[in-house]
C-alpha cells in the first residue's frame, strides 16, 4: 500500500504537467493563443493577432509603424504577412481594431473591403464581422480582393 501511495505522489508532477500541456493544446485549437509557451509577439502584427493590448500600446510607443505589413506566426498553422489592421482583425476582438486604428492605423475604404472579405474568408469568430458591417454596411463583394495567403 505505502509503494503505491508513494509511487502516486512521486508520478503527480508528471500527471500535472500532461494535464497543463493538454489544455494548453486544446486552448490553441479553440482559441488560436496557447496557455502555456506562447510566442512572444515579435513584431505589432504579431501582437495585435494574439490580442496583447500592452505589447500593442509599447510598440507603438516605440515608434514602429501601424501600417507595416509583417510576418504573424499562426500556431499550428502557416505564417501570413499582415499589416497591424488585418491581424487585429483576425484576432476576432473588437477592442483590438479599435486600439490598432486610434494608434494611427489607416482605414480607407479598399482597407475596410479587405478587412471584410479576410474576415469573411476565416470565419472569425467574435462578432468581428458585424463589427466590420457596422463600418460599411454596404453588400460585400469580394470579387479581385488580394488577399494574404
Amino acid at each position: 500500500m505505502t509503494r503505491w501511495l508513494v509511487g502516486g505522489i512521486a508520478a503527480l508532477p508528471g500527471v500535472l504537467a500532461g494535464l497543463i500541456t493538454g489544455a494548453s493544446g486544446v486552448a490553441t485549437l479553440v482559441a488560436g493563443r496557447p496557455l502555456i509557451l506562447a510566442p512572444a509577439p515579435t513584431s505589432l502584427a504579431e501582437a495585435a493577432r494574439y490580442a496583447d493590448a500592452a505589447e500593442v500600446a509599447l510598440r507603438v510607443s516605440l515608434g514602429e509603424d501601424v501600417n507595416r505589413a509583417t510576418r504573424v506566426r499562426i500556431p499550428g498553422e502557416r505564417s501570413l504577412i499582415l499589416t497591424p489592421l488585418e491581424a487585429a482583425a483576425a484576432s476576432g476582438r473588437n477592442y483590438m481594431v479599435t486600439l490598432v486604428l486610434d494608434s494611427g492605423a489607416r482605414l480607407d475604404d479598399q482597407t475596410l473591403r479587405r478587412l471584410r472579405c479576410l474576415v469573411e474568408r476565416d470565419h472569425v469568430r467574435g462578432g468581428m464581422k458585424d463589427y466590420l458591417s457596422t463600418l460599411d454596411p454596404s453588400p460585400l463583394s469580394c470579387d479581385g480582393v488580394p488577399l494574404p495567403e
